[in-house]
């Protein structure tokens, strides 16, 4: 589930070289300044094997990501029920 941010200088800038979550994750050992350089290479390689290059805005990213954390924390609406009590209360 991983996806790049779209860049640019302020993305740069806020991001630290995390918006090549992609390249990072495929070769951690990569240094930060050489990801910009290796992500042509990773995009070339998924569109040869049919893998889907994800590639979000910074926003858009944000969005699926508290969309996702609500849908899992809110799916009871007491936050201290336990699952093994609720289990067994029915």
């Amino acid at each position: 589930m991983s996806r790049n941010i779209s860049d640019g200088p302020l993305i740069r800038f806020l991001m630290g070289g995390l918006q090549y979550q992609i390249e990072h994750h495929l070769l951690p050992i990569i240094p930060r300044p050489q990801l910009p350089e290796t992500q042509g290479l990773v995009r070339q390689r998924c569109k040869e094997l049919g893998i889907r290059y994800t590639e979000k805005s910074l926003s858009e990213a944000l969005f699926h990501v508290i969309s996702y954390l609500n849908q899992v924390g809110l799916r009871t609406q007491d936050p201290y029920a336990s699952p093994l009590v609720q289990r067994y209360r029915g």
